[in-house]
């Protein structure tokens, strides 16, 4: 079954061969209220499990913690109250955490939002005096951590993992001169001018969980946005990180980026006068070595008006598309490319 995801309510199930939608999905009622069930789950490669969250509105705003198992139970993980309802679009899993970076982009006026009489983006403000909270839920359902920092402006995360007293978590931050307003321009001219939406930098936070310091290291230098990784490697160490990725400062993303976060060296593809989306890793299944396998990407060609699904080789994206699919009509490019969804199977 295919489930496609969104920040505001129940995933929708679809079939996986033809796309028929066979509407909302409850999870035999453990989704109550909204039931939201966001965009970004996370699974465990071990257990097969799929963690994920929701926001709630009411009565007060906090965050619903789930995890479906592979009978397609869902059980509550545990629930996080939070002091202004914001925006809340990704998280991370480790072994022994979900990882909420929560940072002060929040709504202003909540009700009519709720009720549907005002857009959610046209309600979000960024408030950097309330600076970043950082929650550790436990997986196991214990007492949650919350430890707080600088603020921090950022909507996708890479991959968490524990390392002693420290739990790691890549982001991709961005500047917050601007706020969210600023910010939420640039998105919406995306076909004009994408590149400062796609201007993140990826970052490694180092999180003592004794002494609750908050370490930040960059990893990259050029604008960049889609973090993934080899699903196989989802909660523990890894060592590569794919991109898409602006070739220039300040251009629009026209290439998909390895990174070995353990050198720094890096490996690109760049397509010059035409634009990328995020790269999916899918694992070549005869090889379990990390970062042995694919990724696929939609490339824009705007001198065509044509679009082209291209699969490179995830080691070294620099040598071109190993296959490439050109789709009969012009697919424009979204922010958030033609992707998301989720299968718990």
């Amino acid at each position: 079954m295919l489930y496609t995801l969104w920040e505001g309510g129940r995933p929708h199930r679809l079939d996986a061969e033809t796309l028929e939608t066979y509407g909302s999905e409850s999870f035999d009622g453990a989704l109550k209220r909204i039931g939201a069930f966001s965009a970004h789950p996370k699974i465990d490669p071990n257990t097969g499990d799929v963690f994920n969250f929701g926001l709630d509105f009411f009565p007060r705003p906090m965050i619903r913690c789930y995890r479906l198992d592979k009978s397609k139970r869902l059980h509550n993980v545990g629930t996080v109250p939070i002091p202004k309802l914001g925006f809340v679009h990704d998280f991370a899993l480790t072994e022994r955490h979900l990882v909420f970076v929560l940072g002060p982009l929040v709504v202003s006026r909540p009700i009519p939002v709720a009720l549907g009489m005002r857009p959610f983006g046209e309600a979000l403000s960024y408030k950097p005096e309330l600076g970043t909270t950082i929650v550790l839920v436990p997986r196991d359902g214990g007492k949650a951590t919350r430890i707080e920092t600088d603020s921090l402006f950022h909507f996708h995360v890479a991959n968490a993992y524990e390392a002693g007293p420290e739990t790691v978590v890549d982001i991709v931050a961005h500047d917050a001169t601007g706020g969210w307003t600023q910010w939420n321009n640039y998105l919406c001219n995306f076909r004009d001018k994408a590149g400062p939406a796609f201007g993140g930098t990826l970052t490694r936070l180092r999180i003592n969980r004794n002494t609750e310091a908050v370490v930040r290291d960059p990893l990259n230098e050029l604008g960049c946005e889609f973090p993934q990784v080899d699903s196989r490697f989802v909660t523990t160490a890894h060592r590569y990180t794919y991109l898409a990725e602006a070739a220039v400062r300040g251009g629009d993303p026209d290439s998909i980026t390895t990174v070995d976060t353990t050198t720094g060296a890096q490996d690109r593809y760049t397509t010059p006068g035409n634009t990328v989306c995020e790269p999916l890793f899918a694992e070549d299944p005869e090889n379990p070595g990390e970062g042995r396998g694919w990724l696929l990407s939609l490339e824009h060609r705007p001198s065509d008006k044509r679009s082209r699904l291209i699969v490179l080789n995830a080691e070294r994206p620099s040598a071109g598309p190993v296959a490439i699919a050109t789709l009969r009509h012009h697919v424009p490019m979204t922010f958030h490319g033609a992707y998301k969804a989720a299968t718990s199977e």
